[in-house]
């Protein structure tokens, strides 16, 4: 089953995702996966998510996030204080979600 982890965040951060998930279709080729992202205040966005090396299952990419109010799709993060941020891989039954809330910058 894919595994998607969580941690927590400050709104200004750059947010890394990993993706475990058995998506090694070609051993040779590093392939791609897409993490959906939304936040409790209505932004929306897509992680697209690299292979670490051919023939792994860890999957890896990163969006900008910023202190603002959202704006979906416009591939940056809009994070406030207290936001929950909810990522999930799949389709119905076979679906992975991690959720985190965000913290004030140090």
């Amino acid at each position: 089953m894919p595994g998607l982890a969580a941690g927590t965040l400050a709104p200004a951060d750059t947010v890394n995702v990993r993706l475990r998930a058995p998506l090694n279709l070609d051993p040779a080729t590093a392939e791609h996966g897409t993490v959906r992202v939304r936040t409790s205040r209505g932004d929306s966005e897509t992680v697209r998510v690299t292979e670490t090396g051919t023939g792994a299952l860890d999957f890896t990419g990163r969006i900008p996030a910023l202190p603002e109010p959202g704006r979906p799709g416009d591939g940056t993060l809009q994070l406030m204080p207290g936001d929950t941020v909810t990522f999930s891989y799949g389709l119905g039954a076979f679906t992975a979600t991690a959720t985190l809330k965000v913290t004030p910058a140090p």
